[in-house]
């Protein structure tokens, strides 16, 4: 009982009428008329929602703000101004244009007929000195200093 008393206070009465009004909207299906859609389209009306929707967090309580929050959220939705699934289904494009686009992205070249991993190897610097008459001929030697001791490897 108190807590439908401290709701209906003195000069709180228009936030319960204000929720009324944002829970209609928000779970309704009113369409936003083609004036209103088009200037919420620009991006001085979706300021101006954004804006208005962040004043209320001044205004108003926290429950009713954010109520108004999400009934701007619904408003922009409405009148085509954000789209979330719809773009991001389009920019995500479907699996098999993905596979298709994979695959003509990894494809070899039509020139040599050899991927791009077999070109880097074959265009690689030789890692060891090629002589004509030795082919594995290295122009270094390893060097073994006798003042170390090792011990066997069968000890």
């Amino acid at each position: 009982m108190n807590i439908l008393k401290s709701i209906t206070k003195e000069g709180r009465q228009h936030e319960i009428v204000i929720a009324i009004l944002l829970i209609v909207y928000i779970l309704s299906g009113v369409k936003t008329p083609a004036e209103l859609s088009s200037s919420l389209n620009t991006m001085a009306g979706k300021v101006v929602v954004a804006l208005l929707a962040l004043s209320s967090f001044y205004v108003f309580t926290p429950v009713v703000s954010v109520l108004f929050a999400l009934a701007a959220l619904e408003l922009l939705r409405r009148a085509g101004a954000v789209d979330v699934v719809t773009t991001a289904i389009q920019h995500r494009g479907s699996e098999a244009v993905k596979s298709k686009e994979l695959a003509r992205y990894n494809a070899p070249a039509e020139d040599s007929g050899k991927t791009l991993e077999e070109e880097v190897v074959q265009n690689m610097v030789p890692l060891v000195r090629v002589d004509n008459k030795n082919t594995a001929c290295s122009s270094y030697s390893g060097v073994v200093d006798s003042s170390l001791t090792m011990a066997s490897a069968s000890d």
